[in-house]
């Protein structure tokens, strides 16, 4: 099936950082694997990124918006996953946010993100780099190190998504 031919779900990821250049990820257990992933999900139809975003952050580790940058979309990107047994085309748009504390809570995570969400906890760059996880993307800490050194890019950058090993 060509991915065109996929049913496609539009989501928003949130690349949060702390006052140490750190990054939120939570870690996901599905019935046949586990990885960690930065927070994030499903757009909803009268969502804009900005508000699905924060949406996100708000439901995942109780972050308002008073309390985080105004997010920056620095990549994008496309990959196929299996959801429920049915392939579905991911359409992933990242922006980047910087939260003013590091302290989180899950207590507004939705039954179904505390059905999958086993762990929250900041990461640096080297830790992602050296970690025996699994992280997704797969080359997060090479494009988190780019961003932190170059800072964000003019216009969004196309990342690679799925594991090609």
């Amino acid at each position: 099936m060509a991915p065109c031919d996929l049913p496609c779900r539009k989501n928003v990821r949130a690349l949060l950082l702390n006052p140490h250049d750190q990054i939120l990820l939570m870690q996901v257990t599905l019935p046949d694997r586990t990885f960690w992933c930065t927070l994030g999900g499903g757009i909803k139809p009268d969502e804009s990124l900005q508000d699905a975003a924060q949406r996100e952050l708000f439901e995942e580790a109780g972050y308002r918006p008073e309390e985080l940058s105004q997010g920056r979309l620095v990549w994008t990107g496309k990959h196929t996953l299996m959801r429920n047994g049915t392939p579905v085309l991911l359409d992933e748009s990242f922006l980047l946010y910087r939260a003013t504390r590091v302290d989180f809570t899950t207590q507004h995570q939705t039954d179904e993100e505390k059905a999958v969400v086993k762990e929250m906890r900041w990461w640096s760059v080297e830790e992602i780099n050296h970690t025996e996880q699994f992280i997704v993307p797969p080359r997060l800490g090479h494009y988190l190190q780019r961003l932190l050194t170059l800072g964000p890019p003019a216009s969004p950058e196309l990342i690679q998504l799925a594991d090609e090993s």
